[in-house]
């Protein structure tokens, strides 16, 4: 993907959806009916082998927002631990470039975790969706408010309804068509409880409305942007277990908090799509090189002539030959290093291990010919153990005294817990 050349640096415009599986974006999963997805990838370049850190949310952010692994940010877990002070964030690296820097997350994602770092604005949802209420309406107001700023901006938005259990709405179009308010707010509640009635209509069917809804936002979005100027980052935090046949389930005993997603570091978990659009990025192309979560980052600040501490490589340019790409899983709610799941992608391998358990557990899947990483062929290719064996503990050393964790205060631990209650994580 070759460099744009701009002469005014463009504004950026990152999507996360939570739980955004890669097959139904840039796959054959894909659900009929989208409309601005499509048109994204059309006029975009899609990265269809592309890879979270990990499969829970305030992980995965803390390495979206900065551009480093886990190993590095030491968020390694839904609880005890937030973003450190000592590291920059993207940001950081853009409000220093002359950015306005704004984020509407939700979620598990309150300011607590330290990730509003850097931002000028930094709003969160505590309940109900994300797009429906006014939370969503503000958004696009203040998209609208943005189109013709001379000042370069960037905003994330944090979408949150696929995530389990399911925001559908009933009154999706109503509400899209109301100002923010009172009125619109006690309908979104009233919708919320209607649509929680509907989960029983099935786990896809249900997930691929959600989809929809989205994608009819996300056309709003697109219609308040200045399109020319702007470049729309499309990802998912994480990926999602719906429930397929072909695909590996959570093992029993596994904590409602992870029973969806958390549980492993498979494909169904951590491949999630990305299509970048817009401003002067290339368009209608697919770069099928295997990349990560960690090199959005670069990628913004180069688009922006900014500059960054980053462990990830710019998009704009090919990764580094033969780079592997590693993957995390915590069951627990709180870091337990026995418990850790430790992934890496390399070549169209899969190995996965429990570096830190007195068991290692080594799992070793070949994707190219089994996708859905059903064959454990750890037993049959010992040098592809040793290989993937060497880059994991590697990776994952023990290195906690030279970097450690920033913990929660107790107060911020209080209000993560009732939180994670509050969503439906923990019991």
């Amino acid at each position: 993907m070759a460099s744009p050349n701009s002469k005014r640096p463009p504004n950026i415009l990152l999507l996360v959806v939570d739980c955004l599986r890669n097959d139904k974006v840039l796959g054959k999963r894909r659900p009929r009916g989208l409309r601005a997805i499509p048109r994204l990838i059309e006029q975009g370049v899609s990265f269809p082998v592309f890879y979270s850190v990990a499969s829970h949310t305030p992980i995965c952010f803390s390495s979206i927002l900065s551009g480093f692994y886990p190993t590095t940010h030491r968020v390694q877990s839904l609880r005890g631990a937030k973003f450190p002070a000592r590291l920059p964030t993207l940001a950081d690296g853009l409000k220093a470039a002359g950015y306005r820097t704004e984020a509407f997350l939700s979620g598990p994602l309150g300011p607590e975790f330290g990730l509003d770092k850097g931002f000028d604005v930094y709003r969160h949802l505590k309940k109900w969706g994300t797009i429906t209420g006014n939370f969503g309406a503000e958004l696009l107001q203040r998209l609208r408010e943005l189109r013709e700023s001379e000042q370069p901006w960037f905003v994330i938005f944090h979408f949150w309804s696929l995530h389990k259990f399911r925001r559908y709405s009933v009154l999706f179009k109503l509400l899209l068509g109301l100002p923010p308010g009172a009125v619109r707010s006690a309908l979104d509640r009233l919708d919320d409880g209607m649509g929680r009635i509907l989960q029983k209509v099935g786990t896809e069917r249900l997930y691929d409305a959600c989809l929809r809804d989205i994608d009819f936002y996300l056309e709003k979005m697109l219609e308040a942007t200045n399109f020319d100027r702007t470049c729309v980052f499309l990802t998912g935090d994480h990926g999602e277990y719906l429930g397929f046949p072909e695909e590996n389930v959570p093992p029993d005993g596994c904590p409602l908090l992870s029973k969806y997603h958390g549980f492993h570091v498979y494909d169904l978990l951590t491949r999630v799509p990305l299509v970048a659009a817009g401003g002067d990025l290339p368009r209608g192309k697919t770069d099928s090189t295997t990349r990560s979560a960690i090199d959005i980052p670069p990628t913004i600040l180069e688009l922006a002539g900014a500059r960054g501490e980053c462990e990830g490589s710019s998009l704009l340019a090919p990764p580094p030959a033969a780079r592997p790409v590693f993957l995390e899983a915590m069951v627990s709610p709180h870091h337990d290093p026995g418990q850790l799941i430790a992934g890496v992608r390399f070549d169209d391998w899969k190995f996965a291990g429990r570096p830190k358990a007195g068991e290692f557990q080594p799992e070793l899947y070949d994707l190219g010919r089994d996708p859905f990483e059903r064959t454990n062929l750890a037993a049959k290719e010992p040098a592809m153990v040793e290989r993937g064996t060497g880059m994991v503990r590697q990776h994952w050393a023990d290195d906690a005294g030279a970097r450690p964790a920033e913990a929660l205060t107790s107060e911020e631990e209080r209000v993560i817990a009732k939180r994670l209650q509050e969503l439906g994580y923990i019991e």
